[in-house]
């Protein structure tokens, strides 16, 4: 007696389907806890709330060209002081980091690393560049 055997379909995913990421950032991470603190160094008052934060320290940072994000698929799970913005149409969520093009830090960055430094200095946080897809 002959075998039947049934076609199942599986999903195959195509890059048609993939999420997509096509903003290059590039800037310096800051975590929230820092921008917190940092938001309440500048604002002379305790910040608690992430939005006030964010609101703070983007009008501190407007001043020299750059701007305050969220980045990464967490809500409020990294921000950045972003330097550097671009489109990057081929970016997907979960591409190989080694496939997605980096920013080099140049004179804006180095205007805003010693802001940074000496801004963060109190506050103990490393100052981090990075370039992240979102």
């Amino acid at each position: 007696m002959p075998t039947i055997v049934e076609a199942t379909t599986q999903p195959v995913v195509t890059q048609a389907e993939r999420i997509p990421r096509h903003r290059l950032q590039g800037g310096f991470l800051i975590s929230p806890e820092t921008a917190l603190e940092w938001a309440s160094t500048l604002g002379n008052k305790p910040v608690t709330k992430f939005l006030a934060a964010w609101q703070t320290i983007d009008l501190r940072v407007s001043r020299m060209g750059a701007r305050f994000s969220i980045v990464g698929e967490e809500q409020f799970g990294q921000f950045m002081v972003v330097t550097q913005c671009k489109r990057f149409r081929r970016g997907y969520l979960g591409m190989d980091p080694s496939q997605i093009p980096q920013f080099r830090e140049g004179e804006p960055e180095a205007i805003a690393r010693k802001m940074l430094e000496e801004e963060l200095r109190d506050i103990h946080s490393p100052v981090v560049y990075a370039t992240f897809l979102d």
